[in-house]
């Protein structure tokens, strides 16, 4: 069976975000698929996955039965710079085609729906089903974060765009375990709804060991500093702590638009106890997590959350890594205290979030390690990414 994913976003398994489809393009490929995934070479504005050649609209990487076609997109660094790179993307894609024998599927992925709009025009063209894969609710995420109304024209151009995604989709793959009602409300019977959540390869994180003694307690965030993650929570959370006298430091991993401000947040509260790393690919977390006691997992509160539920790469990771998790966020499901692994506190409350962290520093370390394993076990159990694309081949076999 040939499959072709297409994502604005997606990266190979070296690059530090976005690695979902690569990993499980992997699985399937080993189960006997052919995967191609459509990407774009600049997925966001500024950080090149993968060199174009001048003159040419696409270069490939082939791993293995794996291949990566990265489009050509334009630079931005403006929302309407943002907009027309998304429609370069689902332009780009469909010109990008050549040289490859057709697909038996075709899965368009949101974010962002130009992308998955590109996989259904290629699914129509060619004949093929069309999946479409909602990995987050565009445009109402878009509301919740105050970024649009529903009455602003582009939220109801977005509208549109999204219920002919519906509309034309032979099969709608949700990540979110609460989006069911939202899917069949929109006309797509139960049978036609997948349930693929995010996960991990179990094999990223080696087998774990107690955090470092001595130094500070550390607690690590990976992943995007942006809008929705509202990290300034937890850069508060760390001005009680240091005005409490905690031995507690905060690494911040990643990077996204809100990161100056943070780090300018930081540095007027005079808080030397938060430090801010540069991104690093997955594979390469492995000892940042090793060096870490806990995590925090943080997220603005949004009715699509509380209504829906979530389903993070970062917490997923977390987890694996077998530490005790901070889970700060309104959501309609909660994996920490389904896995037992740490306290949960409502989101946006530096004071709540200091607290828990205090609270975990107070905590015997065999205690910590147990609310570790307990995480890791569960994660194993329920988000493995190996099952996860067996599942998906599975529906993908029965559909074509």
């Amino acid at each position: 069976m040939r499959i072709w994913i297409i994502n604005h976003y997606a990266v190979p398994e070296v690059g530090a975000a976005g690695t979902r489809h690569a990993v499980l393009a992997r699985f399937l490929a080993e189960a006997g698929q052919e995967v191609t995934v459509f990407a774009s070479a600049l997925p966001d504005g500024r950080h090149v996955t993968c060199k174009v050649p001048e003159g040419r609209r696409y270069t490939d990487l082939v791993e293995g039965r794996v291949r990566f076609r990265f489009v050509r997109t334009n630079p931005y660094c403006s929302l309407a710079g943002r907009f027309r790179s998304m429609l370069a993307f689902r332009h780009g894609v469909a010109r990008s085609t050549d040289g490859l024998d057709p697909p038996d599927v075709v899965i368009g992925s949101c974010v962002h729906l130009h992308a998955a709009d590109a996989g259904r025009r290629l699914a129509r063209s060619l004949g093929v089903p069309f999946v479409f894969e909602v990995r987050d609710l565009w445009p109402d995420t878009l509301v919740d974060i105050g970024a649009l109304s529903r009455l602003h024209p582009i939220y109801i151009y977005l509208k549109y765009i999204e219920l002919r995604l519906y509309r034309d989709a032979s099969a709608v793959i949700t990540l979110l375990p609460g989006m069911a009602s939202y899917l069949q409300g929109h006309g797509i019977p139960e049978g036609r709804i997948w349930y693929i959540p995010n996960g991990v390869d179990t094999d990223l994180f080696p087998e774990p060991s107690p955090p470092p003694s001595g130094g500070p307690f550390t607690v690590s965030y990976f992943g995007a500093h942006g809008p929705a993650n509202g990290l300034d929570t937890v850069v508060r959370a760390a001005a009680l702590l240091k005005a409490r006298g905690a031995p507690v430091r905060f690494r911040l991993v990643g990077d996204g638009n809100r990161k100056p401000a943070l780090r300018d947040l930081a540095a007027s509260l005079g808080l030397d106890n938060v430090a801010f790393l540069d991104p690093v690919p997955k594979r390469d977390l492995a000892p940042l997590a090793a060096e870490s006691h806990a995590f925090v997992f943080h997220l603005t509160d949004m009715a699509v959350l509380r209504r829906y539920g979530i389903s993070a790469n970062k917490l997923f990771d977390y987890l694996l890594a077998a530490r005790p998790v901070v889970f700060a966020c309104a959501s309609a499901n909660n994996p920490v205290a389904e896995a037992g692994a740490g306290p949960s506190v409502p989101p946006e409350d530096p004071e709540a979030l200091a607290d828990a962290v205090a609270s975990l520093v107070r905590t015997s370390e065999a205690e910590r390690m147990a609310m570790g394993l307990r995480g890791r076990a569960w994660v194993r159990e329920h988000h493995d990414l190996r099952r996860l694309a067996g599942r998906l081949a599975g529906h993908l076999a029965n559909l074509v």
